[in-house]
């Protein structure tokens, strides 16, 4: 699951004036764990954003994203537990960086193709085919796995719900069978 990455998509212009007043490195490390988060320092934050699109639901900001209030509510009811949220705003509007708790050991390895690090074999370095254990998802889920904490994966029930919503932005990818302009890794 991701931002859809279609022309026109939403995009955080950093040289704007509204968003250089913010240390962006402390939002990042906030939201990559190594800074301890400080809700009220984010939710203080309202982004702005250069889209054409009048409406959208999804935006990606460093590997992880930030989304609406209505893809907030429609994703906890799906699957609660699975993930945080931190409220922050974009071009005024609530938004909530989302933050995936729910980590599933589900990757089959000897089906998948790892790529590992040249001086460390145990620690994978991509992943350049995905295979899953899927009998062992739960679902609904929205997960990451140990072998990739940066992608954010979904059961195909939470994908169905989201396009059926009427949510703008996301994009979804089979990763089994992604299609041939998709890098997976």
């Amino acid at each position: 699951m991701g931002p859809d990455d279609r022309s026109g998509y939403p995009s955080i212009d950093f040289s704007r004036p509204e968003n250089r007043h913010y240390d962006w490195l402390s939002v990042a490390e906030m939201i990559e764990g190594t800074r301890e988060p400080n809700a009220q320092a984010l939710s203080s934050i309202n982004i702005k954003v250069v889209t054409q699109m009048r409406q959208f639901d999804c935006l990606s900001f460093n590997a992880h994203l930030l989304v609406s209030d209505s893809a907030k509510a429609i994703l906890e009811s799906l699957a609660p537990g699975d993930c945080q949220f931190t409220s922050l705003h974009v071009n005024e509007r609530p938004f909530s960086l989302l933050l995936p708790t729910k980590i599933l050991n589900v990757l089959d390895r000897p089906k998948s193709e790892l790529v590992f690090l040249p001086n460390n074999p145990n620690l994978v370095m991509r992943i350049t085919r995905y295979r899953f254990q899927k009998r062992v998802i739960p679902d609904p889920s929205l997960f990451r796995i140990p072998e990739n904490k940066i992608r954010v994966f979904v059961t195909d029930t939470v994908e169905r719900v989201v396009r059926n919503s009427g949510l703008v932005g996301f994009q979804f990818i089979d990763f089994e069978n992604p299609p041939p302009n998709v890098q997976v890794s």
